[in-house]
């Protein structure tokens, strides 16, 4: 008889348990916090501990949704800069510009103006955050654009008919105004590429 009884309240039991574990798994997640989260304690200093999960959770989620917000504002700053740079490297002037290095002449004045409406058409702005930053002499701003526009360091320095060193010298020189301190000429580049 013990034996039946026994077995009898196991089999309650398991039944009580799998209704439970049913019941469990029909509420979704958020609907369980929810309720847990609306139970009501006797004791004050628990009582609070909902309402700080709630305010964690909201502060998780506008977090969560500034976070997503600031990536897509990234994600459309490097497409633009991409299309920025497919642009100028497509463009007539830099055609031009090419054409100046393979036949070995001497930019002209027009050449220079040309660049420069073409980099601030693509980039705008670029003329006015490196003036607010620092006077920048006309060789430091040419070496500049020519940066922006992807030329390598031997090639502005062809442009410009400077050694290799002393376009190097200028880079350094421009860097140390607007920050400084001391830096290298990559350090130039990679700054003038984030404008």
């Amino acid at each position: 008889m013990n034996k039946l009884i026994v077995l009898l309240f196991l089999c309650i039991l398991v039944l009580t348990s799998c209704k439970t574990i049913r019941k469990y798994k029909e509420v979704s997640s958020n609907e369980y916090l929810q309720k847990v989260s609306n139970v009501r304690y006797k004791d004050v200093s628990i009582q609070k501990k909902p309402i700080l999960l709630n305010g964690f959770s909201s502060n998780l989620q506008r977090e969560k949704e500034r976070i997503l917000s600031s990536n897509e504002i990234a994600k459309i700053g490097l497409i633009e800069h991409n299309a920025a740079e497919l642009a100028v490297q497509n463009s007539l002037t830099y055609s031009k510009f090419v054409a100046i290095i393979n036949n070995h002449v001497k930019v002209q004045t027009n050449n220079w103006k040309d660049l420069d409406n073409l980099i601030n058409r693509e980039y705008p702005g670029f003329r006015e955050k490196l003036i607010n930053l620092c006077q920048l002499k006309e060789q430091e701003y040419r070496v500049s654009l020519l940066i922006k526009a992807g030329f390598e360091p031997t090639t502005i320095a062809h442009l410009l008919n400077k050694s290799a060193a002393a376009v190097s010298t200028i880079r350094s020189r421009s860097y140390e105004k607007v920050f400084g301190k001391k830096g290298g000429s990559k350090e130039w580049d990679k700054f003038i590429s984030s404008l």
